[in-house]
């Protein structure tokens, strides 16, 4: 966002150049008035600068305005991969992967995005390596700790297979029930 003092300088000279136009600008002697130039609007305005000036009033004379908010600005930098209400739904789906228990992998994002974008074009290619990196860094609401450490939890879950969760709740009810046994009788 440019600065006020530019800002002011250059709606000034948009001003200027309209009441000329308009034939309402007018000096003591009758004749018509010049426009304001840039160098006397970086005079009247400190901190403004003939440049920065000069580019504002292309943007506000192409936009017929005299409101700098109104004035549309270029996207700047690549375009995204994904719209805003995709990636409001991938993050809707990260979130609810979470609260159920089992948050989505690296992979299963990445490979619902790829979906998505395959959907609207059949051409698309998959995303970049990059991209996670840059969604995480983008969405700081996801949290990607407890992501880690359930994928970690997960993965050895897998591995030690139903025998040792059998084990394991059988090895409680010969503890447990003893202990309730106790208890019930005095």
């Amino acid at each position: 966002m440019p600065s006020i003092p530019n800002i002011k300088a250059a709606q000034a000279v948009v001003i200027s150049r309209q009441r000329l136009q308009k034939g309402l600008s007018r000096d003591a002697s009758n004749g018509p008035k010049k426009a304001l130039s840039l160098r006397d609007a970086e005079r009247r305005y400190p901190g403004s600068k003939r440049p920065s000036i000069a580019r504002i009033i292309k943007q506000l004379e192409a936009a017929n305005t005299l409101d700098y908010e109104l004035v549309i600005q270029p996207n700047m930098g690549r375009p995204r991969l994904l719209s805003d209400d995709e990636d409001e739904a991938i993050v809707s789906f990260v979130m609810w992967m979470q609260k159920s228990g089992l948050p989505a992998s690296k992979s299963e994002i990445v490979d619902a995005v790829n979906t998505i974008r395959s959907r609207r074009d059949a051409d698309a290619k998959p995303v970049g390596k990059m991209w996670y990196r840059r969604f995480r860094d983008d969405h700081p609401e996801l949290d990607t700790s407890i992501l880690k450490a359930k994928e970690a939890a997960r993965y050895e879950y897998e591995e030690a297979g139903v025998e040792e969760t059998k084990q394991w709740f059988k090895r409680l009810d010969e503890r447990y029930i003893p202990l309730m046994i106790e208890r019930l009788v005095p």
